[in-house]
């Protein structure tokens, strides 16, 4: 049976590993063309993990070792809706929102497609009555992290049919930024809250609703109003009309396939909506179908668990070479740590072993000029996933030249290191590094990029023995500030 005390087993083997052998990159490269073993391809997805501290060797012991973790069994108890998410007894059904597959529950499909057909007539009616320029997206967490970084992946890349803000703090200076910047009666709001009790987003929409209010040419406020919610009773008690549902197998940063990116749809066209959803769908089909040498989510979370646990290294960098993934990095924050981020295993017992990374990062070439002096020449080492797109969506190809020239020189010197007579002049190298390089920036390979690394996550929940689908840690700064009014 894999339990805690299984994956610790696990762990001490990828310690011995790491040990007995020696991974000096630039030796291993001249003994073999690692490049052409240690990549993996999709239709609009190149992983190369060749600057990795791996061998052959190394991958099968990563292919072994998530057998006794029953990755297979776990695969298929999430595919089957079974409550995964033990301490809530729900399921975690967010694969069924991509809505292509023929391996989930008749009863989860179903419901999916109903939702996604009141969506795009939704959308259509917004679209032609042309009255409405931007829309306010009010939401916080899981409800606001993935849909506005989509919504700015997409910007330049597809015509924009409406103009979305996104407000999610309870500062009020957010709110009154964009308030003023736009008019109420040309203006949505849509709400999005899986219980519709979270405090920030009730209060601003409750500001929201009294802005609508004041505007003299707005005859029925609640007409510019939409709630997404698993808790549509709430919003219906204040008189809230539009209501999109989504059920509660769905998890706050894995929602966005849901109603919750009803604001991509709005914005961009139900039919680039439908391109995410098929792009994560082409991705669960490579996490659910290949073995490891060719599944990009087992590969990157066996990588992640090796050098956080064979390694001891606390950390995490995303460097994304897209100015589109801008918010890229933040969305996958909340997604690995928020996941991942636990000490205590399924069985309820404290682990004797490290989980989730810290995750940071930046968009390049801005990064090259803030922490990178760290990764090159600082004390601790930190693996990087390198990610950028090969055809650029905008007229500057010289721009996008350098950018890519940048992000595989960067990822080079991290490898090579360099020698000097001046030690302050000296990079160690030997640094290990993922590149992961999309097509372009089109729904599609957006879609399969987020679905890698939601699997990734899964998967390493799934080695650790930990929920990834709830949030305990979460809800207790969040209940003291209900009972705390600090002035």
């Amino acid at each position: 049976m894999y339990n805690s005390e299984a994956a610790y087993s696990s762990i001490l083997e990828l310690q011995q590993h790491a040990q007995n052998d020696s991974f000096i990159l630039t030796e291993l490269f001249h003994k073999q063309d690692r490049d052409a073993i240690f990549s993996v391809n999709t239709p609009n997805l190149h992983l190369n993990y060749a600057k990795n501290l791996i061998t052959t060797d190394t991958i099968n012991l990563f292919d072994k070792l998530l057998n006794l973790a029953e990755l297979k069994k776990s695969i298929q108890s999430m595919l089957s809706g079974e409550c995964i998410n033990m301490l809530e007894q729900r399921p975690a059904l967010h694969i069924a929102l991509r809505t292509q597959h023929d391996f989930i529950p008749a009863w989860a499909k179903q419901e999916v497609e109903r939702s996604l057909i009141d969506m795009e007539n939704f959308c259509n009616a917004i679209h032609i009555n042309k009255n409405i320029t931007d829309v306010i997206h009010i939401g916080i967490g899981g409800s606001d992290l993935g849909s506005k970084m989509v919504y700015h992946a997409f910007s330049g890349v597809y015509p924009r049919k409406i103009n979305a803000h996104f407000l999610n703090n309870i500062d009020g200076a957010q709110l009154e930024q964009i308030l003023s910047g736009i008019k109420a009666r040309n203006t949505l709001i849509i709400a999005c809250s899986k219980t519709f009790t979270t405090l920030e987003t009730c209060q601003n929409l409750q500001s929201c609703m009294d802005w609508l209010k004041k505007d003299k040419f707005i005859t029925d406020y609640t007409e510019h109003i939409v709630a997404v919610t698993a808790n549509p009773e709430k919003p219906k008690e204040q008189g809230i009309k539009y209501v999109f549902g989504f059920s509660d197998w769905i998890g706050g940063r894995f929602s966005l396939w849901s109603a919750v990116g009803l604001i991509i749809m709005l914005c961009y066209g139900a039919e680039v909506f439908k391109e995410l959803l098929a792009g994560a769908a082409h991705m669960d089909k490579n996490f659910i179908q290949e073995p490891i040498h060719n599944n990009m989510a087992q590969i990157l979370a066996m990588l992640g668990i090796w050098y956080r646990n064979a390694f001891n290294v606390p950390s995490y960098c995303i460097a994304a070479y897209a100015q589109n993934l801008n918010y890229f990095t933040a969305y996958l924050q909340q997604l690995d740590m928020e996941s991942n981020g636990k000490s205590i295993g399924i069985d309820n017992k404290r682990l004797p072993y490290h989980t989730a990374p810290i995750i940071f990062g930046e968009v390049g070439t801005h990064c090259q000029h803030a922490y990178f002096q760290l990764l090159h020449q600082g004390t601790q080492w930190v693996p990087v996933d390198f990610i950028s797109y090969i055809n650029a969506h905008h007229q500057y190809k010289n721009h996008h030249k350098i950018l890519l020239q940048n992000c595989f020189s960067q990822a080079k010197a991290l490898m090579l290191g360099k020698h000097d007579n001046n030690p302050h002049f000296i990079h160690v190298g030997n640094r290990p590094s993922n590149m992961l390089l999309l097509k372009d920036m089109s729904a599609f390979s957006i879609g399969s990029l987020l679905a890698l690394y939601e699997h990734k996550i899964f998967t390493q929940g799934i080695f650790w023995h930990i929920n990834s689908f709830d949030q305990w840690g979460v809800e207790f700064g969040k209940q003291l500030a209900k009972q705390e009014l600090v002035i």
